[in-house]
């Protein structure tokens, strides 16, 4: 009921923002993509679209997953992308 309610949200909506990072957990890449969207009668909402786990974070691989993602529910006429990076050394954690 979740991602139904979350997809007609989408479409009505005019305008999403999409946002995609990577996170180190030992060997294991976990990409969170959080969507970012404006209704009148309700106003700014946030949720996360997918979290999954991806083979590496290298540009390639995560502009492909944001383009995939994009494509798949049908926001890439009406959505603006952005790839976070933060950085922490390990020695420091």
């Amino acid at each position: 009921m979740f991602a139904a309610e979350l997809r007609q949200e989408l479409d009505e909506a005019n305008f999403v923002s999409v946002t995609i990072d990577a996170s180190n957990r030992k060997e294991v890449k976990i990409v969170p993509v959080v969507v970012r969207y404006f209704l009148p009668d309700v106003g700014v909402k946030v949720k996360l679209l997918e979290f999954k786990s991806l083979p590496g974070e290298t540009a390639a691989i995560l502009s492909e997953k944001l383009v995939s993602i994009l494509e798949q529910n049908e926001l890439k006429e009406k959505s603006l992308g952005c790839v976070q990076t933060i950085v922490t050394p390990t020695s420091e954690v």
